[in-house]
């Protein structure tokens, strides 16, 4: 039989949806489909607007009525279990059937549960227990059509990973339009009057066009002759990324290791690690004679292959299982830590780092971050 809770059937308003799921109970989706005819229905085509996502034909059950039958097929050895985390506004019973239709699932059955965070940020976010025939495709593919899904469904999804609050763990950010809804060498060049100019080589850099190192001191030459009090006023007022506090929060709570890496500057750096009592913050230093600045930077360049040994380095000098490493970034410059970390996440990224990032949130705040962990 349907799934049938209270009064309501599976026509339940995305409310009464998201109280049900939050009341801890557990869903089986059970479509009428064997191992081999699942494997050949219905996928995401490769353009997003002529997407036409095909429901399943199916039907839900309530952990006792699953309890009650024999409702799942036998599932073959290759497949993988796999958690897929969904992140929306609102869900309900056609919109995850959709979803469940878009992916390469190799049984008849999924199950669906609360995500940690379900309903914690104004999202619905449930996690979807589902086995993935990955013999006959690449990681690379899944999550492509992972990118497919959010933009037909305008929805955040991810495959969930082996990360866990359960244990130490490290979190490193990129800063400029990571952390805060800005570049900050952009703001500064306004001051100057060259703000055009240096925010087509940020742009450059950030699509890895050219050399971050080679953008950075082309950049921060236009800014010579800069008063210091411009960068203090502009320091004032940093518009900080939405779910920033609540993630930071968290993160702390549960006593994991925060960090900044950023190829922007100390001065905005090291002014949100005290604000916000961060563990670390690296990032570049400007030179500074007589108030003013000259155009040059101290030292060596916080580029993309130091972002990855910072957090090698922090990770071991924490004893931190590099597995239990999170990176999020937006720009090409944040890709070698991504890939080092254990979970590289891609932030309203360009999109070259979404294609390359093993995750990407697009549609939610950075507490969407926290939903990996959920």
């Amino acid at each position: 039989m349907y799934l049938v809770p209270t009064q309501t059937s599976t026509q339940l308003s995305s409310a009464k949806f998201a109280n049900y799921l939050a009341q801890k109970n557990i869903l089986w989706i059970v479509y009428d489909a064997q191992n081999k005819e699942c494997a050949n229905k219905p996928q995401l085509n490769d353009t997003v607007d002529n997407t036409a996502i095909q429901a399943l034909r199916c039907k839900w059950y309530s952990q006792n009525n699953m309890n009650g039958g024999d409702q799942t097929s036998n599932i073959k050895s290759n497949n993988i279990f796999r958690t897929l985390i969904v992140a929306a506004p609102g869900l309900n019973f056609p919109m995850l059937e959709e979803i469940v239709a878009a992916l390469p699932i190799q049984s008849n059955s999924v199950k669906v549960t609360a995500n940690g965070y379900h309903g914690a940020f104004d999202k619905m976010v449930v996690n979807i227990d589902c086995h993935i025939d990955e013999s006959e495709i690449t990681t690379k593919e899944l999550n492509r059509k992972l990118k497919l899904l959010s933009d037909a469904l305008f929805i955040d999804v991810f495959w969930k990973p082996n990360i866990s609050f359960e244990r130490k763990g490290l979190a490193v950010f990129d800063m400029d339009s990571t952390l805060i809804e800005m570049e900050c060498i952009d703001e500064i060049a306004k001051l100057a009057g060259v703000g055009d100019v240096v925010s087509r080589v940020t742009e450059q850099a950030m699509l890895g066009e050219i050399a971050f190192a080679q953008s950075l001191y082309q950049r921060v030459a236009c800014l010579n002759g800069v008063e210091l009090d411009a960068l203090l006023n502009i320091r004032k007022r940093l518009p900080f990324m939405p779910g920033f506090t609540v993630l930071i929060n968290e993160l702390k709570r549960n006593e994991w290791k925060i960090a900044i890496a950023s190829g922007g500057f100390t001065y905005f750096a090291d002014h949100i690690k005290a604000l916000f009592e961060l563990d670390y913050a690296f990032s570049n230093t400007l030179e500074v004679k007589d108030n003013k600045l000259t155009g040059k930077v101290l030292g060596k360049v916080v580029d993309a292959q130091a972002k990855a040994d910072i957090l090698q380095q922090l990770a071991k000098e924490n004893d931190i299982p590099i597995a239990n490493t999170i990176a999020v970034g937006d720009g090409a410059n944040d890709l070698v830590m991504m890939s080092v970390a254990g979970t590289g996440i891609a932030f309203k990224a360009k999109p070259k780092v979404q294609e390359q990032a093993a995750n990407s949130i697009r549609f939610s705040g950075l507490e969407a971050v926290l939903y990996l962990l959920g």
